[in-house]
């Protein structure tokens, strides 16, 4: 398709119309819909921090560090909550005009670790102890909660200040405790809560005697509340909204700590609301903390708690058999590892960026940076990148074989882009059909949202916006979306959907397994915590997802998935203002728009795509080759065995067996009976140097060099120094052939014969009984091609008597291997002939034959097995005069 066809088509008009239609609905919808677009954030992070700062000068704590962590949250429970009961777009129209004014459901932490000097207001103390301090900063910017890690270390302090300004000053001017250290303080201060039993739980756990009280002051229970009420007005809850619950002492702390706890005097937005104070004698307020009770919990459903466990599970399902199918075809060499390599380097990019991100979230929030955390932040990247670098090569790598195979024009646009190629017309029609399908995507996510607004939205998480440094969300966002994209395509169409649409082209699988799929991968889908409304919703996406990628192509649904799965965050970025937002907002509208720009270009080239290099897998040429190898080693073997002896022939007075087993792959072996006259009979085996059709070729032309010259000298040294001779004038230096040339003369009862760097003849004699190697010298064929080849070849000739045995043999047979790389050797071949000396020629070697098979087992034997056995009989056996008739029959 051409650019200036694009609209054109009447499938891009309506995508084009729907499309906006749905971004326009997104636009307009989403604000009133989503629970955090709600969200003022009215408070910033650095105001969040001069607020707890404030709130600890008055309470009588130093100021915290700028290295002071700032993290924002939302409380889950009570947005949950809250949905629940008033209707989720009641809940975000009150949100700013109720809500956050008596609720604290999104708040700011602001806590410090390791605090070693902490100076108290009024007071010379110095605490050196490693304290955390945490202060919680609700949206409104009201002080929520107060905790530290070690109350008992503050409950020491003394700070003068605090009962200045309260009733309970004339108690600490009545003990005479100026200029006393803290812990003398301690020791003079008590609480005595018994005079208030009409308290509900009222009273202490820990009580010391009448005596022990005699002895110093105490704060009674209004002294306790009179404490309290002066802390609980240092924060943003109001005390008039509160009576008094139970106040005790804490156990275990010698009467020098007690609780308060409150509680609401009338339900808040149908909650009730407890504080709880812990005190010290001091007057130090040691922990503020609270807790919001809903009057009619919400309680999850059967079906709730079964969707929040299968939620995701088809990313599970599609990893694994992205997984299962890579190694199936990894063993059958059907992995194009090249052409994943821009893919490797992506998802590579992509899970370090994770790990960058939090921990420079963490330097940002903690200011930590020491050498631990730099190692460890590196460690983790190279982890996660090696994983990422993995799991995208597995990915890459599966999707490209089975998609070319099945759905070639799917990937074309795409394999353009991974290649680099994007200021092309497919890349560029692709990409702007991903924009307005992402439209769509966005326009039913809207939808799901506005048809049930009295659905409780479900939060994956806590915190609404994971970083906090510049830059940082923006990361964050790209990087989830290029994930979902990448992950989602590739493994659940390109990989699954190929899998079962076949070469059959199964469209109902095809469309039900990605759709089912999709419901339970559950990407870019509003979180309804109804489960069927959630699998409903998830399955129409994933049905219009599908009918995506069938009528267009992967790099259009990588498109649209990647603009929805950025637009969502950077329009809820747009909405809420979260740190650095205006920046944040701006960045990931500039990288649609890079885009989308790549997109418009792309398309106005009229570049075709037919002028760039076409995409042909590697293994597609890989396995083109491995067939022409298979093909030319199946003609070498044919060439091997057409000049080989059909059978043994006849010839009397000997006994004759042979064969020549082929190897995995084709060698050079070769043996030959000639016959002379009618009492010698010359008897040939070779093996050329090398495997396939070079070594079958030289084999032809020796085999034709040896019936040449038979007709011309029959003695052995003299013969082979001829051979000698033709293959080197013949034959390139570096090939060369062991042989065996030797001529039997049954008149004579002799056999002589040479050996050119052969295999040495296995000679066994009835009488002698064990076996004997006829090892004599001699160069191999071609090996030199001076005189040094005749000064170096010896001629042996051998007696023959009745019974005895000549075993010829190659190298296949002694170097056989078991599973475990060990050499069969001559030694077992001995032993084997030793044992079957008085066998027939035929049961010797299948004797051979069995006990190699035996010892090899299902190792593969990568050299042929040639081995002749020749018996000398002195008369005609049964097989010698079944194959004389056999050759009379074939003369006749």
């Amino acid at each position: 398709m051409s650019g200036k066809s694009f609209l054109r088509s009447n499938w891009n008009i309506w995508l084009v119309v729907i499309g906006s239609a749905g971004f326009l609905f997104f636009l307009y919808a989403y604000p009133s819909e989503y629970p955090d677009s709600a969200a003022s954030y009215r408070v910033s992070s650095q105001e969040a921090g001069e607020i707890a700062n404030r709130y600890l000068n008055d309470i009588g704590y130093t100021s915290l560090g700028e290295e002071a962590s700032k993290r924002f949250y939302r409380d889950n429970g009570i947005s949950t909550q809250l949905q629940h009961q008033m209707g989720r777009r009641t809940f975000n129209r009150h949100y700013e005009s109720r809500i956050i004014n008596t609720l604290p459901v999104m708040y700011w932490t602001v806590q410090q670790d390791n605090i070693k000097d902490l100076i108290i207001r009024g007071s010379a103390s110095e605490v050196n102890w490693d304290v955390n301090i945490g202060v919680r900063v609700d949206a409104g910017g009201r002080i929520v909660r107060f905790s530290t890690d070690k109350p008992d270390s503050l409950a020491h302090i003394f700070n003068p200040g605090i009962f200045d300004e309260t009733p309970v000053g004339p108690v600490y001017n009545d003990a005479g405790l100026q200029g006393l250290t803290p812990d003398q303080i301690t020791t003079r201060l008590r609480f005595d809560l018994r005079q208030h039993d009409d308290l509900p739980d009222s009273g202490t756990d820990s009580w010391h005697t009448n005596d022990t009280l005699a002895t110093g002051h105490t704060l009674n229970s209004d002294h306790l509340l009179q404490l309290a009420d002066f802390h609980i007005g240092k924060t943003g809850w109001d005390p008039g909204l509160f009576r008094v619950d139970t106040m005790r002492t804490i156990s275990g702390r010698s009467n020098t700590q007690a609780r308060v706890r409150y509680v609401s005097v009338e339900p808040v937005l149908d909650h009730t609301i407890r504080l709880t104070l812990d005190l010290s004698v001091t007057g130090q307020l040691l922990n503020l903390n609270y807790a919001v009770n809903p009057l009619n919990p919400r309680e999850k459903s059967g079906g709730e708690e079964l969707w929040s466990g299968l939620s995701g599970i088809g990313y599970v399902i599609t990893g694994i058999i992205a997984i299962i199918v890579f190694f199936r075809r990894f063993t059958l060499r059907l992995i194009d590892s090249k052409s994943a390599l821009p893919d490797t380097l992506l998802g590579a990019f992509i899970l370090s960026s994770v790990v960058m991100v939090s921990a420079f979230n963490d330097v940002t929030n903690f200011g930590v940076a020491d050498f631990k955390v730099i190692v460890g932040m590196l460690i983790g990247t190279f982890f996660m990148a090696a994983l990422g670098g993995v799991l995208f090569f597995i990915l890459a790598s599966t999707s490209v074989s089975i998609s070319y195979g099945v759905m070639p024009e799917k990937i074309r646009s795409l394999n353009l882009a991974r290649s680099g190629y994007l200021f092309n017309t497919p890349v560029g029609i692709a990409i702007l059909q991903g924009l307005f399908a992402s439209g769509i995507i966005l326009g039913l996510y809207a939808l799901y949202l506005s048809a049930f607004p009295h659905d409780v939205y479900y939060y994956e998480n806590s915190n609404p916006f994971e970083t906090y440094f510049l830059f940082g969300q923006t990361m964050s966002n790209l990087v989830s979306a290029i994930l979902i994209a990448i992950y989602t395509t590739y493994s659940l169409y390109l990989i699954l959907g190929a899998m079962v649409y076949g070469e059959k082209h199964r469209l109902v699988l095809f469309l039900v397994t990605t759709i089912v799929v999709w419901a339970l991968a559950f990407p870019l889908n509003p979180g309804l915590a109804n489960p069927w409304l959630s699998i409903i919703s998830a399955a129409v996406t994933g049905a219009v997802v599908a009918i995506i990628y069938l009528r267009y192509d992967a790099l259009t649904v990588v498109a649209s998935l990647f603009f929805a799965g950025l637009i969502i965050p950077t329009y809820t970025i747009f909405l809420t203002h979260p740190p650095h937002w205006i920046t944040e907002f701006f960045l990931s509208t500039i990288i649609i728009a890079v885009w989308i720009v790549i997109g418009i270009v792309g398309i106005r080239s009229l570049k075709s795509g037919d002028e760039l290099p076409g995409f042909v897998p590697a293994y597609i040429y890989e396995h083109a080759n491995r067939q022409r190898i298979e093909r030319e080693l199946e003609i070498a073997r044919q060439v091997q065995l057409s000049f080989l002896p059909e059978r043994t022939p006849y010839f009397a007075s000997l006994d004759m067996a042979a064969n020549c087993r082929a190897a995995s792959e084709v060698g050079g072996d070769y043996y030959d009976f000639i016959r002379l006259d009618e009492h010698r009979m010359a008897v040939v085996i070779g093996d050329v140097s090398g495997k396939g059709i070079q070594a079958a070729f030289y084999m032809t032309l020796v085999k034709g060099f040896i019936q040449s010259l038979s007709r011309v000298t029959h003695e052995p040294a003299l013969f082979m120094s001829k051979l000698n001779f033709l293959f080197c004038k013949n034959v390139n230096k570096g090939t060369f052939v062991s042989l065996i040339f030797g001529v039997i003369d049954t008149q004579n009862h002799t056999f002589t014969f040479a050996r050119a760097g052969h295999n040495p003849i296995i000679y066994s004699t009835v009488s002698n009984g064990k076996p004997v190697l006829l090892n004599t010298t001699g160069l191999a064929i071609g090996m030199v091609s001076d005189s040094r080849f005749e000064e170096n070849i010896e001629v042996q000739t051998i007696n023959l008597k009745l019974q005895d045995t000549l075993v010829l043999y190659t190298d296949g047979y002694s170097e056989a291997m078991d599973p475990s790389k060990n050499l069969y050797g001559e030694d077992k071949l001995m032993a084997v002939i030793h044992k079957h000396n008085t066998a027939r020629a035929s049961e010797l070697l299948d004797a051979i034959n069995r006990d190699v098979n035996k010892f090899a087992g299902f190792a593969d034997q990568h050299d042929d097995m040639t081995m002749l056995v020749i018996r000398y009989t002195g008369h005609i056996t049964a097989e010698s005069d079944t194959a004389l008739q056999e050759t009379l029959q074939e003369a006749r």
